[in-house]
């Protein structure tokens, strides 16, 4: 943002005053799926032209597994209601400034739509967090055969069962507020006392999305911290972390 002004002391008898604006986002985002260029609050696709742009993540398209993009696009373009009729799942609305630690840009824009990323076969991957409807059959091709390992329970300082944390607020002149906290009563049960951990969402515009991600992620630290507990964790999210870092590595095909 430039701007001019020629100083009169009458009419700034505080000084030069402080300039804020709100400003739209860029109009050269481009939808591999349509392929159409506009202005887009997608995460996926604001992730894509961050990579590859020279002032960003300086990639090239042969570096970016373009379908796992669509994939993630097309999650986050599906319709939830957060209280005020339907609206996209996921959206983003994040200003990078040039001297940006690319890495930390990326994991904001992820964020946003409660992913991950990481790199296989020299390409950049991502995945959205969806629940998945389909299912999976446990049999013994499941079980390893390396030796039985006893994992202790984590320290109580890397459990949670309870987020809150802030988010820029469209609605409120885009400032830093409060989300709604989300709890886990069944952790907070079995924890006995609230846990709570802070976040801040530099990307998420929307309440409701801000408490979606949240939700997401004290689930996958839940499962995490059953897992390390003895416990069979079965569910998962859209992702299936194997393929999202390394093609690979070996999954297991739903049922349904």
């Amino acid at each position: 943002l430039v701007v001019g002004l020629d100083y009169n002391a009458d009419a700034f008898p505080n000084g030069i005053p402080n300039v804020s604006a709100v400003v739209r986002g860029s109009d050269e985002i481009y939808d591999t799926r349509t392929l159409t260029t506009g202005y887009s609050e997608n995460p996926a696709l604001l992730l894509r032209h961050y990579l590859l742009h020279s002032l960003g993540g300086r990639r090239t398209s042969a570096q970016i597994d373009e379908a796992s993009f669509i994939a993630a696009a097309n999650v986050c373009d599906g319709l939830v209601d957060y209280g005020a009729g339907n609206v996209a799942l996921y959206t983003a609305g994040l200003t990078a400034p040039s001297d940006a630690v690319p890495s930390h840009v990326v994991d904001e824009l992820v964020e946003s739509m409660a992913g991950r990323w990481g790199h296989s076969n020299g390409k950049i991957r991502v995945r959205a967090g969806a629940l998945a409807s389909t299912s999976a059959a446990i049999t013994a091709d499941w079980l390893t055969e390396a030796g039985v390992t006893i994992q202790p329970r984590p320290a109580r300082q890397d459990l949670a069962n309870t987020a809150q944390g802030t988010f820029i607020d469209g609605s409120h002149d885009w400032q830093l507020v409060q989300f709604p906290r989300v709890e886990d009563a069944a952790a907070m049960a079995e924890d006995g006392t609230t846990l709570v951990r802070e976040v801040e969402y530099s990307a998420i515009t929307r309440p409701g999305q801000a408490q979606q991600v949240a939700a997401v992620r004290a689930g996958l630290d839940a499962a995490h911290a059953a897992a390390q507990r003895g416990h069979w964790c079965v569910g998962y999210v859209r992702y299936e972390a194997a393929p999202a870092f390394d093609a690979a590595l070996q999954t297991h095909a739903a049922d349904g």
